[in-house]
């Protein structure tokens, strides 16, 4: 992902052009003066994330090491917000939310019964049971009665632990 800076203002001729300037890791204002002299205004090339804050020269470098960790992760930008929401945090790229992510991550399954009878199964041995019994589990009522609070659903599919 590259950083681009560019004119802001919308009746600038080099906004209309399209002209804007890559930005280094090394980010310093006197190194981005436009040739216009309007206010340099951040994006990110080919990003199709709506960050929760504005990209500035003083935070571009923090949100661009975080994009790219964010990028090598198992996780898209909507994942990690849905799981901030969770937790009631803001996203901060100088915090430790995609490494908690990562650690609290369980796995995705098809759905929440689904997910239930593979976490009992995979901790109890249902082979000690009668067939009888066995076979009439309801895997949706384990989730809504028990499995619920120490787990969650990010999307439609993730499955993440509480602890």
């Amino acid at each position: 992902m590259e950083l681009l800076i560019g004119c802001d203002v919308a009746t600038c001729e080099d906004y209309l052009a399209g002209n804007s300037i890559i930005v280094t890791p090394e980010y310093d204002v006197e190194d981005y003066e436009l040739p216009c002299g309007h206010e340099p205004k951040l994006s990110y090339v080919d990003c199709d994330v709506e960050l929760p804050v504005e990209i500035t020269l003083e935070n571009a470098a923090v949100w661009d090491a975080w994009l790219d960790e964010l990028e090598d992760s198992q996780f898209d930008f909507e994942t990690v917000t849905e799981f901030a929401n969770n937790l009631s945090e803001e996203i901060d790229p100088e915090g430790d939310l995609l490494s908690r992510m990562e650690d609290a991550y369980v796995g995705q399954y098809y759905d929440e019964a689904t997910f239930a009878e593979e976490l009992i199964t995979e901790c109890y041995d249902l082979d000690q049971l009668p067939g009888i019994i066995a076979n009439h589990i309801d895997w949706q009522a384990v989730w809504d009665c028990e499995l619920r609070f120490d787990y969650y659903v990010v999307g439609v599919d993730l499955f993440f632990s509480n602890n």
